[in-house]
């Protein structure tokens, strides 16, 4: 693990350096899940400009990234359903269309399966 800016480092993780880039993640130990199954959205935006005005565009089109198999917290080493990633899904079984949805079959899906809060 890493901590921004170097303060307060516990056993184990390690002080960045000055414009050294990391990714920071967290697993979502519940997940929203869609037919028992972990799922991410892909979207896209370029941020042309960080000065003001600043210039955020976005790609209207996005999709659904779906696991495989159906999530469990029993086996974390089960990489088909904790992993959306196309790379990992593409050597499942089970791999195929319904892997991959579109915004619309996400919306008619959602229309017919509200999420309750």
């Amino acid at each position: 693990a890493a901590t921004a800016g170097g303060h307060g480092a516990a056993a184990g993780e390690r002080r960045l350096r000055p414009g050294e880039e990391v990714v920071v993640q967290r697993y979502i130990d519940r997940p929203l899940l869609l037919q028992g199954r972990k799922f991410d959205i892909r979207a896209f935006c370029l941020i042309a400009s960080v000065r003001k005005p600043t210039l955020v565009l976005a790609y209207q089109d996005m999709y659904i990234r779906r696991s495989s198999e159906q999530y469990s917290e029993a086996d974390l080493s089960e990489r088909a359903a904790h992993l959306t990633n196309i790379c990992v899904q593409k050597h499942h079984p089970r791999f195929g269309d319904d892997n991959v949805w579109s915004l619309e079959k996400l919306d008619a899906y959602l229309a017919k399966h509200p999420v309750a809060r």
